[in-house]
């Protein structure tokens, strides 16, 4: 960890950058895509089936289970015994429910998603809309994937404020007993909107579960004790965005509050951007970014994303900001495939700027001033 002055929350060391600049331009060339995975050439094998070549004509199903590094589909009964000892459902979505759990001893937020393999087993709507196949359930997990490689400090880009992805299963069944418990009991305290899983699981019904580390209380319910911790969650999670940005032309596209956690941990944090070291004082909280179901990113010549454009009904919902936050960025970028990340950045301000100076800074005009008090470049080798 490297030495951190007392009078300053962040530091860069070596070839960071002009990182202040890029933190107020943001992002602004991006190029358009109108489908959920495009590649260079149609030659071109993807980057998640380069050690498999003959995976690339095989179908949807087998591809996500070479991704996941599964050999075959297997029953819920093999997952480790502790999964299902003592599950708590933590929340919920259209895509399924997630679970507090344990797998193999580790604290794990277990997210199950039903979907449908090379044949449908159940065709009525889960939540409110079809489930989705295969294919459509690779770019959330290989986003989560790559945002999770993030995590290691031994390549050019790091940041460790991406949810860890644990392990990954396509399981096959019956929804458990103990999942069912798990499910009525957060039913009976909040109402749960979705769909009772015994509706439509069956013997033969699949199932995605994406194991992921515990990330925290989400910012809308966690109480912030002072301005240095809101200073260093914004900074956290506007380095972290840039460093995927950079690294996989990474856009969230579903920045709410919802899904940014916080944790305390007093902990300071390091990040490598273009290879220089930075430092940044956490001052007792640590942020987690999850749910990357509507992200976009870019790897190798394959991009990956979900065609927002064609989902008119995330631009007509009410009663939340967050719906607001879609119509904005729908309005500002005319087309909704590039969604600016300081855009993104907006729908958190009414909750993480909960301070009227910081409101005022923030809001103003001297954004970039205030950054450059909270950002010391130790040495610059290359102007960005």
């Amino acid at each position: 960890m490297a030495t951190l002055a007392e009078d300053v929350p962040f530091h860069v060391t070596q070839n960071a950058g002009n990182l202040t600049r890029n933190v107020t331009q943001m992002t602004t060339n991006n190029t358009r895509n109108i489908s959920c995975m495009t590649n260079a050439s149609f030659l071109d094998i993807p980057f998640y089936l380069s050690g498999c070549p003959e995976a690339a004509s095989a179908s949807s199903l087998t591809q996500l289970l070479h991704v996941i590094d599964q050999t075959n589909i297997i029953d819920w009964t093999e997952l480790p015994e502790d999964v299902f000892a003592n599950p708590r459902k933590l929340g919920e979505g259209v895509y399924g429910e997630v679970f507090a759990t344990v797998y193999k001893g580790q604290p794990t937020a277990l997210k199950v998603i039903p979907f449908h393999g090379d044949k449908v087993v159940y065709d009525g709507k889960v939540n409110g809309e079809y489930l989705l196949d295969a294919a459509g359930m690779l770019p959330e997990i290989l986003i989560n994937r790559e945002l999770s490689a993030l995590y290691d400090p031994s390549g050019d880009f790091s940041t460790p404020n991406f949810i860890q992805l644990l392990k990954t299963n396509v399981v096959r069944g019956e929804y458990p007993e103990s999942f069912l418990v798990a499910w009525d009991e957060f039913d009976e305290e909040k109402e749960s909107e979705n769909d009772r899983p015994t509706e439509y699981a069956s013997k033969e019904q699949l199932f995605i579960t994406m194991g992921m580390a515990m990330g925290g209380t989400d910012l809308e319910h966690f109480q912030m004790k002072n301005e240095d911790q809101v200073i260093s969650a914004l900074l956290q999670v506007t380095i972290s965005l840039i460093v995927a940005e950079e690294k996989l032309e990474f856009e969230h596209r579903d920045l709410h509050i919802g899904n940014v956690l916080v944790l305390e941990d007093e902990t300071d944090l390091e990040y490598k951007y273009m290879g220089g070291t930075m430092a940044l004082r956490s001052y007792g909280v640590r942020v987690n970014l999850i749910d990357f179901t509507l992200s976009r990113m870019r790897k190798e010549g394959t991009t990956i994303f979900r065609d927002l454009e064609s989902d008119e009904e995330l631009f007509t919902g009410t009663g939340d900001y967050q719906f607001d936050i879609y119509r904005m960025m729908r309005h500002e970028n005319q087309y909704v495939a590039d969604i600016f990340v300081l855009v993104e950045l907006q729908s958190m301000w009414d909750q993480l700027l909960s301070f009227d100076t910081l409101r005022d800074i923030f809001s103003s005009d001297h954004f970039y001033d205030v950054l450059e008090r909270h950002l010391v470049i130790k040495e610059r080798t290359k102007e960005l």
